[in-house]
């Protein structure tokens, strides 16, 4: 495989990965369900919000297209809820906690609550942080939950 050849490849996987973030993150902000009563995009059963917004996608996208409709590889369409929920992972934890991280130092009053919890044999640290942002005469009291 030549090096052209190979950065070609790349390239494709990265814009499929984009767009497939691009889902995520839209789903994601507006609180919609992800997944339907089937896993397949060609399904006449509802396949759920994130397979039908990234057919809607692949109406503009002619990678994206071939790419859910004629996958190179089988094994690795990165369209499964395993790796949707990995991905909301990644997502979360370095683009939303990065941010809640930026707002608490700009905070000039926070508190952080902490308590351990123990179901079904397994322990949980839920932690809330609360802060206040000040700006322009408006104070804003957030509350932030994590398990």
């Amino acid at each position: 495989m030549t090096s052209n050849t190979l950065q070609a490849i790349i390239k494709e996987n990265e814009h499929i990965l984009k767009q497939i973030v691009r889902a995520i993150i839209f789903l994601s902000k507006q609180a919609i369900a992800f997944r339907g009563n089937s896993e397949v995009i060609d399904s006449s059963k509802n396949p759920g919000n994130f397979l039908a917004l990234l057919k809607v996608f692949a109406e503009s996208d002619e990678v994206l297209y071939n790419h859910l409709h004629n996958p190179k590889a089988k094994n690795a369409k990165h369209l499964s809820p395993q790796t949707q929920n990995e991905l909301i992972n990644i997502i979360g934890y370095d683009v939303i906690f990065s941010k809640i991280v930026s707002e608490i130092k700009k905070a000039k009053y926070y508190s952080v609550l902490a308590d351990e919890v123990s179901c079904h044999h397994v322990e949980h640290l839920p932690i809330c942080v609360r802060f206040f942002l000040m700006p322009i005469m408006i104070i804003y009291v957030r509350n932030l939950f994590h398990l």
